[in-house]
């Protein structure tokens, strides 16, 4: 089976978001799965991950550890 999970953050931050993605996505891997991560792009973070595509996104300058995804991305990295 394919999974997408659609998140408003992924690494490099830490919570219980992330923590929950990394948990589905490693147990759907183990079970023969594949799973796709689609995350907002962080400013000078590079995504190791072959199953992550990152939006291009923005900061607001009061909120700077959220990165906003725009929501049309003709080409994701």
């Amino acid at each position: 089976m394919n999974v997408a999970f659609f998140c408003e953050c992924f690494r490099p931050m830490r919570n219980g978001v992330v923590t929950s993605i990394e948990t589905f996505n490693q147990q759907l891997t183990r079970l023969g799965h594949r799973v796709y991560i689609f995350a907002p792009r962080f400013p000078g973070y590079t995504n190791h991950d072959e199953n992550v595509y990152r939006f291009p996104s923005f900061t607001l300058p009061h909120v700077k550890d959220y990165p906003i995804a725009f929501p049309f991305a003709p080409r994701l990295n």
